[in-house]
């Protein structure tokens, strides 16, 4: 639960959330990024995230590196509706080929300068 260490003003950095939730729901019921069911309207009621991103990485490269998932084809159109929705939810895409240290750098970055700008503020 995200909610209470938000009211109390701590910063609460998860990994997945809604994106995570609307692809794997999407890519399950088989649904196009145009269309929304009623599950997926009640995501407007989580918190939305400051800063969200996406580690972009070709779907051949993520099967490999989780290998219990069902098919190649399985991550392939997971990939197409995370690259959608990420542009259409302002999600900064980061590439997932630089190594961890520069991916970790990079998202440190973007929020230090984001919490630095929140008390200038």
């Amino acid at each position: 639960m995200v909610m209470i260490p938000l009211m109390l003003g701590h910063t609460v950095i998860c990994d997945r959330y809604v994106l995570d939730l609307m692809v794997e729901g999407m890519a399950d019921l088989k649904d196009k990024p145009g269309r929304t069911r009623f599950g997926f309207k009640l995501l407007r009621f989580l918190p939305r995230p400051q800063q969200a991103f996406l580690v972009r990485v070709d779907p051949s490269v993520a099967f490999e590196r989780k290998p219990d998932m069902p098919t190649l084809s399985h991550f392939r159109a997971r990939a197409e509706l995370y690259n959608e929705l990420a542009d259409s939810m302002g999600v900064t895409v980061l590439d997932g080929s630089m190594s961890p240290e520069a991916i970790h750098d990079e998202i440190w970055r973007r929020i230090s300068k984001d919490r630095m700008a929140g008390v200038a503020g």
